[in-house]
């Protein structure tokens, strides 16, 4: 996993977040030789994880389940413009709705005034696999980091 969220805030079923994106990301030297941007993926990959600790989150709070949210769908997601690197972007997830395993989300991204995401992201939440104390440890580490911020 790439980590480029800066910060991430919650406040009841809405998380924000602070992404930054170096022009010299050793993954996007070819993206696009004297015109780098940001690949479409990256955003929405970067809206996930925001979306995604705020499902686990909202499923905690409110239910006092521990899942994982895991991508598991992307809808009308809209790329409204490019993203020129170096980027920091502003990203918000809202919460939809949360049934049969599957939580549903809406978020945007912004770079600077310009709006260059759109997108409705569903998780699906899964328990941890045993075993796996380690990456639950990992996950709990970045979202603590990032909230402290």
């Amino acid at each position: 996993m790439f980590e480029l969220i800066q910060s991430i805030r919650f406040a009841d079923e809405r998380a924000t977040g602070v992404a930054q994106i170096a022009a010299d990301h050793p993954a996007l030297l070819d993206h696009f030789p004297g015109q780098p941007l940001l690949p479409a993926t990256w955003l929405v990959e970067i809206a996930a994880q925001i979306a995604g600790p705020l499902v686990e989150t909202v499923l905690q709070a409110q239910h006092d389940l521990e899942r994982w949210a895991v991508l598991a769908m992307i809808r009308d997601a809209k790329i409204l413009a490019p993203v020129p690197l170096p980027a920091r972007l502003d990203l918000e997830a809202r919460m939809e709705r949360i049934e049969d395993g599957l939580a549903r989300t809406r978020v945007s991204a912004s770079y600077g005034e310009t709006s260059v995401l759109r997108a409705e992201l569903v998780f699906a939440m899964i328990e941890a696999p045993s075993g796996a104390e380690a990456a639950v440890r990992a996950r709990r580490e970045r979202v603590a980091r990032w909230m402290a911020a």
